[in-house]
Parts: structure tokens; C-alpha cells; sequence
């Protein structure tokens, strides 16, 4: 649906707040699949011709390491104050996202909170057009907010925690971020991002419709009645309703395979090989999970409608 034309490599990120570029990348160009063409034709107008959605949705990181941005950081993730050591995950809002909503959930929330065309934030913000620059955060909290590290606080969601990926020293946060997807995948280029997104779409489009329906969730299964009655507008309790069903599931996954062997066992830990393959199902999942939801997100912010088949409940 866009160009892929990529930013240069001059203007990648410093260090990593998020799912690297591979993930950040599949997620935005799976999202084109699911987009309504008024939507598409949306995001066209918005960015320049010189930028595609896979180099939007990477600008996140880059932005945050600036001296303009760096007050945008916060908004990368949630830090879960939960008790991953005792097999005890779950993510809550008043406890775990900071002050005035400066969190991945506040951050999507606050993106859509009044129109498309006019973002929360650009009050701080000169250089980008309001539409522009919610655009970009969109694209790349909704891809963070499936990342399980950026739901945790344990180790500083993962940073202060060192382990092993092929011998050489790395830690947790960054190992998920982009050492296991890019092992995965087998590289990390714009190429290697858009034949990971065909893959996924061509999965999602025979996934049973029960899955579909796990995938929507609540959020989804009703959101289009309230936008209705919300004159077009997205309510700030349903979008905060979908960041934190997100943003919970993301986080299970702490519990269920990040720490699944204990926190002690982790330390020093060599992560590739047997539990980066073991995480290629769960990886798919949620890099599948977020394109899905993306596409649909902006659909509604565009249109109000998802444009999604949502599938249906299994039965019994």
C-alpha cells in the first residue's frame, strides 16, 4: 500500500527502547494489510513521500533519544510492579503508569484522545505536523505494547539483567527487542521485515475464527457502537480499556515464558539456540497480534469503523 522507502541508516536509534527495527517494521507493513482504503489513503496524505509506514514506525526510538523527545521515553512501556520470581504477573494501571499517564498505555490513549488531525501532544512539538507525529507514535506504541518487556518492571523491564546470545554479552530487554526476532527471521532488513509480514498475514487469514475472537477481545467486540455514539471520536475509557487488555496479555507472558524457568535461571543466561527457538510461536503471536490490531486501530481513529473479521466464540 506505501513505498518502502526506509530511513537512513543515520537516523536509526542510538540504543533500543522497543522492539527493534524488524519487529517495529512487520508490525507496520502487517497493519497495511487489514487497512480500509480510506484509511490507506489517510496515511498517504499524512506522510511525506519520502517516508513509508515501516520507516514511520520506527521514528519512535530515534525521536526519544533527542533532546526534543527525550521526555517521550516514559511512553515506551509499563512497568509492571508485579512478582514474575512467584509466578505472579498483571499489569495496573494506577499502580504502574506513572505520573499524568506517562505510559504506553497513556500514550495510545492520549494519541486519540481528541481527533486524528490533532494530537494531545503537540503542544511541546514544532517540527511535525499534529497528524504527522500521532501518526508515528501510533505506529510504534501499539507495536511496544506486545512487547512482554516493555509490560515488566523486574531488572528495569529487562536492561540490568545480563545474559548470553551467541557467547557475547547482551542483556534481557535487548535480547527480546531484537536478538531473538532477528534469529528468528535470519536478518533484520527492510526485505527480511516485509516477507515475515506476508508470512503473518497469510497465517492470520486462515486462523480459526475463535482465535480471532480471543484476538479482539472485549475492546473490539463493542468499540464501534461507542464510537458511533461518541460522535466518530474514540472514548479515552475504551481506548485505555484496549491498551490495558493488551498491555495484560503482552505482560502474561513474563510469567508463562520469559521467566517461565525462574528469574535466578536467567542470569548470565545463554538465550539462543533452544529458548529462542522455543519462543518462535509466541514471537509470531504477538508480532501477528499487533499488525492485526494496528490495522484495525487505525481504521477506527480513521473511520470509526475496525475492518476487521473479528471471528466468533468458540463453542461449549
Amino acid at each position: 500500500l506505501l513505498p518502502l522507502i526506509l530511513l537512513a541508516a543515520s537516523l536509526s536509534p542510538p540504543g533500543t527502547l522497543a522492539w527493534g527495527q524488524l519487529p517495529h517494521r512487520t508490525i507496520a507493513l502487517l497493519s497495511t494489510r487489514f487497512l480500509l482504503p480510506e484509511t490507506a489513503s489517510f496515511i498517504r496524505t499524512i506522510l511525506p513521500k519520502d517516508e513509508s509506514i515501516a520507516a514511520a514506525a520506527i521514528w519512535g526510538d530515534y525521536f526519544s533519544h533527542t533532546p526534543e523527545g527525550r521526555w517521550s521515553g516514559p511512553l515506551h512501556y509499563i512497568d509492571a510492579h508485579d512478582d514474575p520470581g512467584n509466578g505472579v504477573c498483571g499489569v495496573q494501571l494506577a499502580r504502574d503508569c506513572g505520573q499524568e499517564g506517562m505510559c504506553v498505555v497513556g500514550g495510545i490513549v492520549n494519541v486519540v484522545r481528541t481527533h486524528p488531525y490533532l494530537s494531545y501532544f503537540t503542544f511541546v512539538i514544532h517540527s511535525y505536523t499534529p497528524a504527522h507525529f500521532s501518526l508515528r507514535l501510533l505506529l510504534h506504541l501499539i507495536a511496544d505494547i506486545h512487547q512482554p518487556l516493555h509490560t515488566e518492571n523486574l531488572f528495569h523491564g529487562g536492561n540490568s539483567l545480563h545474559v548470553l546470545f551467541s557467547g557475547r554479552d547482551s542483556n534481557l530487554h535487548s535480547t527480546w527487542d531484537s536478538l531473538i526476532p532477528q534469529s528468528l527471521r535470519h536478518g533484520r532488513t527492510p526485505r527480511h521485515a516485509l516477507i515475515w509480514a506476508d508470512e503473518l498475514f497469510n497465517s492470520i487469514t486462515s486462523l480459526p475464527p475463535a482465535t480471532l475472537h480471543r484476538w479482539a477481545g472485549p475492546c473490539f467486540r463493542d468499540i464501534e457502537r461507542l464510537v458511533a455514539e461518541n460522535g466518530g471520536k474514540i472514548p479515552h475509557d475504551e481506548a485505555q480499556k484496549c491498551a490495558m487488555e493488551w498491555a495484560r496479555y503482552t505482560n502474561s507472558y513474563i510469567c508463562r515464558y520469559v521467566f517461565k524457568d525462574g528469574v535466578d535461571s536467567m542470569k548470565g543466561r545463554e538465550l539462543a539456540g533452544e529458548y529462542t527457538e522455543n519462543a518462535r510461536d509466541l514471537v509470531d503471536e504477538l508480532v501477528g497480534m499487533a499488525g492485526w490490531r494496528l490495522g484495525g486501530w487505525l481504521n477506527l481513529v480513521v473511520t470509526g469503523k475496525l475492518g476487521l473479521e473479528l471471528g466468533e466464540a468458540a463453542e461449549g
